[in-house]
């Protein structure tokens, strides 16, 4: 179908991110002398850092630390070792010169989504990110506040892209259409297990999808 507004994740479905994140999330394990499952990559890369730590039996306390200390680390350097994945930028060109807006919805802070949406120069409308103030974290929740502040409507019309369960599950009970990716961090089982509307394994399959 024609979709009005497409909805991307950041980590693995936009960008490259895993070398800075492990980096960075290697740096808090050194320094905090706290080893993690770093190889795990589909269990980290996109869902808030503190459930990966929880899962690793980490101490409140000492994830708080170690978060503390991954983010000094990402936010100043880690970041720049991003990359979009092939393709992905002219898509995102294409979808804005074909006058159909595109937003990014991402688990990752608010505060270095908008900085890595400004430095990189990501041709998006609009993005919502994860706030630990405001308790944001659930993807469906970041789904509707994307809507409320951009003003879309959820429905069919609007396409939520992501290479995690969260991400189909999440549009799923926004009401909005869902695509797969499965180049990107998840495993494509799970991702399969989903039931997505559509599943591409490159940018050039979903411009196929998006833009025909």
């Amino acid at each position: 179908m024609a979709y009005r507004t497409v909805l991307f994740d950041f980590d693995g479905t936009l960008m490259d991110t895993g070398k800075g994140i492990t980096a960075s999330m290697a740096y808090a394990s050194k320094t905090k002398g706290i080893p993690l499952a770093l190889e795990q990559t589909w269990r980290y890369i996109g869902p808030p850092f503190k459930d990966f730590l929880a899962e690793e039996g980490v101490a409140p306390e000492d994830a708080a630390d170690m978060i503390r200390l991954y983010r000094s680390r990402y936010f100043t350097e880690g970041w720049k070792l991003s990359t979009p994945y092939p393709g992905m930028f002219e898509l995102l060109d294409a979808l804005e010169a074909a006058g159909i807006p595109a937003y990014i919805c991402t688990s990752k802070p608010e505060t270095i989504t908008a900085k890595m949406v400004e430095e990189l120069k990501i041709n998006v409308r609009g993005y919502v990110g994860a706030d630990d103030v405001e308790n944001r974290h659930k993807k469906e929740d970041i789904i509707r506040l994307c809507a409320a502040r951009y003003g879309f409507a959820l429905d069919s019309s609007a396409v939520m892209i992501g290479d995690a369960p969260r991400d189909i599950s999440g549009g799923k009970l926004c009401g909005v259409s869902t695509i797969g990716a499965l180049y990107g961090y998840g495993r494509p089982e799970e991702m399969l297990a989903q039931h997505a509307d559509a599943y591409v394994r490159s940018a050039a399959e979903l411009s196929a999808l998006l833009l025909g």
